[in-house]
């Protein structure tokens, strides 16, 4: 079994490139490490020089639960603990780091080693400094989203690490939806209990570590006899998070933050790196899986899924194979049905583009659905039966009549009362 510090990530596709550059930037800088890549599609087609490949479906979990309710960055972050816990049950090593596939690593690892050395877990936080979030709504922001960055995680071989993966783990398949409501970010959030619940956690603010547009503000980065520095200390990685070759420019990336010339030769470093791999300036983010018609699958109906499953509805299970099946059929169904487009509804109220109240799944809010949901989903129109919209049309028809006769009613009530007509009695 191995000693040394082994690394572990989570691609699909389309971060194809950024695992090969980050691939490159530990052979220069742990040259003894091995590097293991969980697919979370096929990728056989796909060089991966000096890699273990392990494909999703090898790992034992719930995958329809995955592929219907979860995006694929949802799933990436899900399955990120059972990840690790497979790497540890298979021998991989005695140290395992996970990094995000859009890391570059540009010194040794000598901190985190280190730290490895008197402590069984190494995380590291968004801002190490009062200074790096640079205003209070920035640090409202990324409470929301949890204090440390999984961009990283270090674990030694130990008990604690056995039972912090169990635990994370199946919080993070179960809630890891990128859900504001629901107060989730992926599986971060619950991260945030890991250094009050679990000894041997240290807590890494070497300002080397993690440096990414969120806390560049106060880790300036410089170039000094070619070694890339921040903040004076050597810099170990940079998280390039969300960084598309198609970025205009380096401050749409930084989202509008000053930065060095050694910063800017840095990102132009990357960019070629993953030019060399086969990326395009004009390549487009994957949406991760889309419908027949091209659109991405909407998150709310995987969301409404998601509610169903968490609930033990299981019913939806036996809907279909596919993403695409399952919502068609979910559309049909009473409580998934009127979930969806009460959801809807609320979406739309959001942007003040819906029914000019509050609804339940009334014949108002039907036919809203009916006319404008498909549209705002942006599902085929198919999707809504031609008999689901006769049912709609009748009952929206039937609603409006009996409040024309609530109102008529109303309206002489009153009259009659007055003596201004015959008495509803008589």
């Amino acid at each position: 079994m191995r000693s040394g510090l082994d690394f572990a990530t989570i691609a699909s596709r389309n971060y194809w490139p950024q695992v090969l550059v980050l691939a490159e930037s530990l052979r220069r800088c742990a040259p003894a490490s091995r590097m293991h890549v969980l697919a979370l599609d096929d990728v056989q087609d796909l060089p991966s020089p000096a890699m273990a490949v392990t494909r999703l479906d090898d790992l034992e979990l719930d995958h329809k639960r995955l592929r219907v309710c979860l995006t694929v960055t949802e799933r990436a972050t899900a399955v990120k603990p059972a990840f690790l816990q497979h790497l540890f049950s298979a021998g991989a090593g005695d140290r395992l780091a996970y990094v995000d596939p859009d890391l570059l690593f540009l010194s040794p690892l000598s901190p985190v080693e280190e730290a490895l050395e008197r402590s069984d877990v190494v995380i590291t936080p968004h801002f190490a400094d009062e200074a790096e979030p640079g205003s209070v709504t920035r640090e409202i922001q990324f409470a929301r989203g949890g204090i440390f960055n999984l961009g990283f995680i270090a674990l030694r071989r130990s008990p604690t690490a056995d039972r912090l993966l169990s635990w994370w783990g199946q919080r993070a398949l179960a809630h890891s939806s990128e859900d504001a409501l629901d107060g989730m970010f992926t599986d971060q959030r619950w991260v945030d209990y890991v250094p009050a619940m679990f000894p041997g956690v240290f807590i890494c603010r070497d300002p080397g570590l993690n440096v990414a547009p969120w806390n560049i503000t106060g880790r300036r980065i410089e170039k000094r006899d070619g070694v890339y520095h921040a903040a004076g200390r050597p810099l170990v990685f940079f998280h390039f998070s969300k960084f598309r070759l198609q970025h205009a420019d380096l401050l749409t990336f930084l989202e509008g933050r000053p930065c060095s010339p050694a910063t800017r030769e840095l990102v132009a470093e990357y960019a070629a790196g993953l030019e060399r791999w086969g990326a395009r300036r004009d390549a487009v983010a994957s949406p991760g899986e889309t419908l027949s018609n091209g659109e991405p699958v909407p998150q709310l109906m995987r969301q409404v899924i998601r509610e169903l499953d968490d609930e033990g509805r299981g019913s939806w299970r036996t809907w279909g194979d596919t993403p695409e099946e399952i919502l068609q059929r979910a559309l049909r169904d009473p409580l998934a049905g009127a979930r969806v487009r009460v959801a809807t509804h609320a979406a739309a109220r959001s942007t003040g583009r819906g029914p000019s109240r509050q609804v339940a799944d009334s014949w108002r809010l039907r036919l809203w659905f009916y006319l404008r949901g498909p549209a705002r989903l942006r599902i085929p129109i198919e999707w809504v039966e031609s008999r689901t919209w006769v049912r709609g049309l009748r009952a929206a028809l039937g609603g409006l009549v009996r409040r024309i006769v609530t109102l008529a009613r109303g309206v002489r009530y009153p009259r009659a009362q007055q003596g201004a007509g015959p008495s509803p009695r008589e």
